[in-house]
């Protein structure tokens, strides 16, 4: 072989596909000997010619070892190698659905296993080497091909509420370990983690995956891909942080889950209403009383206010519950008294709150769900969970148009607040209320009836709906009224009493 066809072949990677490199080889032979032939035809002998001919080629070992790398990373990625590594993307998430590593279901009947979080986060860690390896050698196809296999995995994820439970230990782990050891108070945090965090986390993870596959494949097919020095190192640093970050959280997660929960929690907004306890204790209590006897009365009754129980708490359960009292947002002016007996079974289910004037008297009392946006008459609808379905809803719902401004309170509650209005004697009221106000006594009350509201219907959802009724009373007389329900896609509506 002439020097010409030497060169050409100690530039082409044997490594390459058959079909390339024979291209390469007769476009590189070719354009070799068109030089080759300019300077013959400028007057310059044969073997001066072919040594200016290579020159121009770019001739020594170093150029010709640039080359040859160049034309590696160019052509020998297989497109095989693309649908093999998506292949391994998905079928690992399959994998995950018959050996019951998902978090399962929305509500997380499921919940994940040290040893399936750590299979899972091993999982993620050969689709992210898989990432790295095709960046490094710049295997633009794979990418691509990676990239694809993670948006329908993504896809998946939004269609079935099927997280990798990686994702599950991993946010629960922080979240439990910031609110344990850093003065932030994260039962928001963990409330939102229960209620699908770490699904979102996982949906953006996989998006941006898929972002930077196809981001570095067209840079690579630019050629503005930069070669990666310390590749070696590199991936082996890695590697090594990302497995003892695995198996940290593993370990780690037992204690967490422990941690959520065994999370303390005074106040239940989903269980709100008024107890017969409850009731007998407001009832007790009249405006005008004196604040200290009422005060010695809840005491006496085992219940506490929220200012004197933060006096017997430790440093972190103080942060708890100090959060919880922001969390729930109970009504300004007003002293908020509770159990912490669990054994009354009446935790979070109604509580007391009053009022004081400057002269130690009792302006204004409250039970039930005094949360203050949960008083506001734009809240909407309560948390009070009942279950039987009644079939007087049309007549009661007729009974509330026929209401008008200045009725008697007994006359109205007579209605609402008996036999025709919610199932359980103490539980059709969510939020009591009396109150002195300039001068005159006010007195407020939110109800929840449920029933069957449209009886042709078939389906149980559109049969039965839910009716939250407000009545504000001074000195006796209905003075507002308003009925909020929710029958269809146009959100809350509201009817008033005229």
């Amino acid at each position: 072989m002439n020097r010409i066809t030497d060169y050409v072949n100690s530039i082409i990677p044997d490594n390459i596909p058959n079909k390339k490199k024979q291209q390469l080889y007769d476009e590189l032979l070719s354009h070799a000997y068109d030089r080759k032939d300019y300077y013959t035809g400028i007057g310059f002998d044969e073997n001066t010619s072919t040594e200016k001919a290579l020159a121009d080629m770019g001739e020594g070992e170093t150029v010709k070892n640039s080359i040859r790398v160049n034309f590696e990373e160019l052509y020998v990625e297989r497109t095989w190698w693309a649908f093999a590594a998506a292949a391994v993307v998905l079928a690992m998430n399959i994998l995950c659905y018959f050996t019951g590593m998902w978090v399962m279901s929305a509500d997380f009947n499921d919940e994940p296993t040290a040893f399936t979080a750590f299979v899972s986060f091993m999982m993620i860690f050969v689709m992210l080497f898989e990432i790295a390896f095709a960046r490094v050698k710049k295997y633009r196809k794979t990418l691509v091909g990676i990239g694809i296999a993670n948006v329908l995995v993504a896809g998946n994820f939004l269609m079935c509420f099927y997280p990798q439970s990686a994702f599950y230990v991993l946010d629960l782990n922080i979240i439990c370990l910031l609110e344990r050891f850093t003065p932030l108070y994260m039962n928001d945090f963990l409330e939102y983690y229960v209620g699908g965090m770490f699904y979102i986390s996982c949906i953006v993870f996989l998006a941006l995956c898929s972002l930077y596959c196809f981001v570095m494949a067209v840079l690579i097919k630019k050629g503005r891909a930069e070669t990666v020095k310390s590749a070696k190192i590199k991936l082996f640093v890695f590697t090594a942080v990302y497995f003892a970050a695995a198996v940290a959280s593993s370990a780690i997660y037992p204690w967490s889950e422990a941690y959520e929960q065994n999370y303390p929690m005074w106040f239940n907004e989903y269980n709100s209403g008024i107890c017969e306890e409850t009731s007998e204790l407001y009832d007790n209590i009249n405006l005008l009383d004196d604040y200290n006897t009422a005060a010695e009365y809840l005491t006496a009754s085992g219940w506490v206010s929220t200012a004197a129980y933060e006096k017997t708490l430790d440093k972190v359960t103080l942060k708890q519950f100090s959060g919880e009292i922001r969390r729930f947002g109970f009504v300004e002016g007003y002293e908020v008294w509770f159990t912490p007996d669990e054994s009354k079974n009446i935790k979070g289910n109604g509580f007391i709150a009053l009022q004081k004037s400057e002269d130690n008297k009792i302006t204004g009392k409250r039970v039930g769900n005094i949360n203050a946006d949960m008083y506001s008459s734009n809240s909407g609808f309560g948390y009070s969970r009942l279950d039987y379905e009644r079939d007087d809803m049309q007549e009661l719902m007729s009974a509330f148009d026929n209401l008008k401004k200045g009725d008697r309170e007994e006359d109205v509650l007579a209605v609402f607040g008996s036999d025709k209005g919610v199932v359980y004697q103490y539980g059709e009221f969510y939020t009591k209320a009396a109150f002195i106000e300039n001068g005159n006594v006010k007195t407020y009350y939110r109800l929840y009836s449920y029933g069957t509201v449209y009886p042709e219907e078939k389906s149980y959802y559109d049969r039965v709906k839910s009716r939250c009724y407000e009545f504000t009373f001074k000195n006796g007389l209905l003075t507002q009224g308003n009925m909020y329900y929710s029958d269809n896609v146009d959100g809350l509506l509201c009817r008033s009493v005229k």
